[in-house]
């Protein structure tokens, strides 16, 4: 049983399902079925015919779409849904789609320590034996390097598009530029690196 715990806006699971386990599927689609019963609650008070009340099977394939992390645009695509309603079940399912990208960031970042300190493991375990190092090909060590990005990925997905709140000039848009190159030459300079390990 996953039990939610509210913390500010996001709601957090206490139980972790594993990405693309069938726990996951049941915690999401419980959480798209709630959001689709709410949105055509205050459809119903309003009087509006919304995807939620006309075709409730397609607002729950269309979000859990969305909540897996593909785009917008190929959702729109893969459904035939014009831009205005996907942009109004954007808006009114907001909070949906916002719990579900904050899960696909946790676990990808777990996901990301779990490997890298398997890798890291197995990494002390070649340094110390100086003739497995010598048998240890590098092209294993890119591929176990490549083989922790791609989990990360598979459980964080494409994120949704971020909205579009502002518009900037071409000049802008230059200036800020020029203004991250001086600051990263100014770092160069100073002896600090902008990378983190």
């Amino acid at each position: 049983m996953v039990s939610p715990v509210y913390d500010g806006a996001v709601e957090a699971l206490v139980c972790h399902p594993a990405p693309n386990s069938e726990e996951e599927a049941r915690w999401l689609a419980r959480e798209v079925s709630a959001s689709i019963r709410f949105v055509s609650r205050n459809q119903r008070k309003q009087s509006r015919m919304g995807l939620e009340r006309s075709n409730p099977e397609k607002a729950a394939a269309v979000l859990t779409e969305m909540a897996r992390g593909t785009s917008q645009l190929r959702t729109r695509s893969k459904f035939k849904l014009s831009g205005k309603v996907m942009h109004r079940l954007v808006n009114d399912h907001q909070e949906l789609l916002e719990r579900t990208l904050a899960w696909r960031a946790e676990m990808s970042s777990r996901l990301a320590v779990k490997a890298s300190r398997a890798f890291e493991e197995k990494l002390d375990r070649i340094l110390d034996d100086p003739e497995m190092l010598d048998r240890t090909p590098i092209r294993e060590f890119a591929l176990a390097d490549q083989v922790t990005l791609d989990q990360q990925r598979t459980a964080l997905a494409a994120c949704r598009t971020p909205a579009r709140t502002s518009r900037i000039t071409l000049e802008e848009a230059r200036k800020a530029i020029e203004e991250a190159k001086t600051w990263d030459s100014d770092l160069c300079l100073s002896g600090h690196s902008g990378l983190t390990h």
